[in-house]
């Protein structure tokens, strides 16, 4: 019973050591990072959702209880991670877990892959508690990542696109390469696959039906950041000339991810796609 002993303040000190960097600052409040009361924490700019465990430090100061306090922590992590995965939002009516009864083997495909990907990515130990804290990270893109086993589920239930050839585009002098969208200030949420609006009620993006899957995979419909810094990954998906544009709303729904922007700014992105195919290319990037 020895595993059950209690463990000074001072041996713990000796016994553990924080291991990682905290992923994300605790007192960080930002609109590109999401959390929950169950312990979920999404980071929309990186692409990860991460959760994380505790198990209490008891007993021998050996390699194999420390082993098993470790394990125990980390399980508890990954459950709470698959437990709680659902929260993520995909666009402003619909989150992950509302898809599950739609696919009944989706919750459990996703919960194989997240076993089989996440990584633990920090140690914390609370002395003076006993406790040993094990956070744990899962990706949103790529093919290890959520969007490896949600996104092609997601191409599969569009409506099949037109059996007419789509023209070519046409050269513009001023080709755009990419989209983006200041949405700062306005309340609008992080999501797999938001949509945007014109004020007038039309819907100007939304995941294309016949884009890229591998791109889709790998990337995602969106990115997502505070600024558009020239060196950045944002920047490189956006393209040397973008077109930016201004939201003014968000689109009045339960998840708050889809934005609205002017008629006039929706005709401009309407026409300069026409020329460049920067949506269908998921050139998007959103700030917020």
């Amino acid at each position: 019973m020895a595993f059950f002993s209690c463990v000074s303040a001072a041996e713990i000190g000796q016994w553990w050591s924080e291991l990682g960097a905290p992923p994300l600052n605790s007192t960080e409040d930002s609109p590109l990072i999401s959390s929950y009361p169950d312990g979920l924490t999404i980071d929309w700019q990186r692409k990860t959702v991460m959760t994380a465990g505790r198990a209490a430090i008891t007993g021998p100061m050996t390699v194999e209880n420390r082993g098993k306090i470790k394990k125990l922590a980390e399980n508890q992590a990954l459950e709470n991670l698959i437990d709680s995965i659902g929260m993520v939002r995909i666009d402003g009516f619909t989150r992950l877990s509302d898809l599950y009864s739609k696919n009944l083997t989706l919750s459990d495909d996703i919960a194989k892959l997240i076993r089989k990907t996440y990584r633990v990515v920090y140690e914390k130990v609370y002395r003076n508690e006993n406790i040993l804290e094990i956070t744990v990270e899962f990706d949103l893109a790529g093919k290890g990542g959520l969007s490896g086993t949600l996104m092609p589920k997601l191409l599969a239930g569009l409506p099949s696109p037109s059996s007419s050839p789509s023209p070519s585009p046409t050269p513009s002098p001023e080709s755009f390469t990419g989209l983006v969208i200041d949405a700062s200030g306005l309340g609008v949420e992080g999501g797999l696959s938001p949509k945007i609006y014109s004020k007038d009620g039309r819907e100007i993006f939304s995941l294309p039906r016949n884009t890229d899957k591998s791109a889709l995979i790998n990337y995602g419909v969106a990115d997502y950041a505070p600024v558009l810094d020239s060196s950045s990954r944002e920047a490189a998906r956006a393209g040397e000339n973008p077109l930016s544009v201004t939201a003014v709303s968000k689109l009045k729904s339960p998840y708050n991810c889809d934005i609205v922007i002017s008629s006039e700014d929706a005709d401009k992105v309407i026409k300069a796609d026409a020329s460049s195919n920067f949506l269908r290319r998921l050139k998007v990037v959103i700030l917020l």
